[in-house]
């Protein structure tokens, strides 16, 4: 779903059918490969601070257990 469509404002007649030609606003079952790298994107931006807290927590712990078992 593209997020600028929901802000468009919408005419009274869609311009594909004052020309003749297909209309554009019902071709929405396609997934371009830009909405899957928006996906992409909004995953990492989602998880990227619990990656990162993960890893500097484990190397903490990592450099406990190696300190206590030296």
């Amino acid at each position: 779903m593209n997020i600028r469509r929901l802000f468009k404002k919408k005419a009274a007649i869609p311009a594909g059918r004052l020309t003749g030609g297909p209309d554009r606003e019902d071709d929405n079952d396609n997934v371009d490969s830009k909405d899957i790298l928006a996906f992409i994107i909004a995953l990492y931006q989602l998880f990227a601070p619990l990656l990162l807290g993960l890893l500097i927590s484990g190397t903490i712990v990592s450099l406990i257990i190696l300190f206590l078992f030296d």
